[in-house]
């Protein structure tokens, strides 16, 4: 009893879920007005009476009007699908429906440009997606034949129709991306359109314009959750690597000016930077990973931290209290660190010597977190 129970519960709630989703998507109540007619005739008002103002404010529009748009049940009401810019230095623009969306340089790693093409290509390889036409410097790329794992309505029938009229078939569509740079590189705009577009292998003339915006931006979707992921995973990993401890030199930077080397790839030493100036009591005011600068005040490290390191209150890192800058540089294989007072000029020799040995134990420590 409680098995039949719980099978007629499970039925009812795909009966009524697939009924809201028809219900979203068309206007309340009936539709007799799409078979009414607009009356021809003039209103007939008697001799000792003054005729009425007349609005035609709720007339019905002449077939000409209607002529080729939908109109009654064919009429969508549900709101279009729209571009979610999940990526860190996307957006879109308000009212824009269009599969498009803004990128901003955000990671100077490598360039705006290339960043896309990268998640759009592993997007396309991790769906098995053929690429047939690539042109880099055109920023066009066109796909090969993709299958639909969805049901795109035509003009009359619906995305989501469970009615007995609706009938499966094989869709399949080609899709066109476009990317346009600013001329400085540090910007740019990418858009998804629907190049082509077959059911059960014969080409259609016309896919309902709700259909076509649906899929494309549905598709731009999933690119973009692709892109979101492919940069959390690669922040992550760059993360643990920053965790893990490393050595810390005193040597010169290129100027010759005394400064910390740091043999590590400039993203991982970058981060592993701020854990350590954390953990010795400096505080990240501002940071511009471009030009390799750290913008810090020093309020002195923890006191219990500092206990076990010196093995008493008296000793502490021998600097003012104030605000300071580090600079990296990559050389190489290494990371030159130069450390300056706030009017950008580099600390003497002598003071490095004084707090090489704390920033080189902690530099050292394993699992440094924020």
């Amino acid at each position: 009893m409680i098995r039949h129970s719980a099978l007629v519960l499970a039925v009812a709630a795909v009966v009524s879920g697939c009924s809201s989703v028809e219900e979203r998507r068309t206007a309340n109540g009936n539709f007799q007005y799409v078979e009414q007619q607009q009356g021809s005739g003039t209103l007939q008002t008697p001799p000792d009476l003054v005729a009425p103002k007349m609005d035609n404010q709720y007339a019905l529009p002449s077939h000409v009007e209607t002529q080729g748009k939908p109109v009654g049940k064919a009429l969508r009401v549900d709101s279009p699908a729209l571009v979610m810019p999940l990526v860190t230095g996307s957006r879109v623009v308000e009212g824009d429906s269009s599969a498009r969306v803004y990128f901003e340089q955000v990671d100077d790693d490598t360039t705006l440009s290339q960043s896309i093409w990268n998640a759009v290509i592993h997007y396309l390889e991790e769906n098995r997606i053929q690429v047939a036409e690539f042109d880099r410097d055109q920023g066009r790329l066109l796909t090969e034949w993709m299958m639909l794992d969805q049901t795109i309505e035509g003009d009359d029938v619906s995305l989501f129709d469970f009615s007995e009229e609706q009938e499966q078939a094989l869709q399949r569509a080609k899709l066109e991306f476009q990317l346009d740079m600013k001329p400085h590189g540090r910007s740019g705009e990418l858009s998804l359109s629907l190049n082509d577009y077959q059911v059960d292998g014969q080409g259609q003339d016309k896919l309902a314009a709700a259909s076509q915006q649906r899929l494309e931006v549905e598709e731009l979707n999933r690119v973009l959750h692709s892109f979101a992921q492919q940069r959390q995973i690669a922040q992550i990993k760059q993360f643990r690597q920053a965790q893990q401890g490393l050595s810390l030199e005193q040597g010169q930077n290129q100027q010759g000016e005394p400064a910390f080397v740091i043999k590590a790839d400039y993203d991982i030493a970058w981060t592993r930077m701020q854990l350590v100036l954390r953990k010795l009591g400096f505080v990240v005011k501002d940071l511009d990973k471009s030009v390799g600068l750290l913008f810090t005040d020093y309020n002195g490290g923890d006191d219990g931290w500092w206990d076990s390191l010196f093995g008493g209150d008296e000793q502490r890192m021998p600097l003012q209290k104030q605000a300071y800058r580090f600079k990296l540089n990559q050389d190489q294989d290494s990371v030159m660190i130069t450390l300056m007072n706030d009017a950008s000029e580099p600390l003497d020799k002598q003071t490095l010597d004084a707090i090489y040995p704390a920033f080189a134990d902690v530099m050292a420590q394993d699992d440094l977190d924020l």
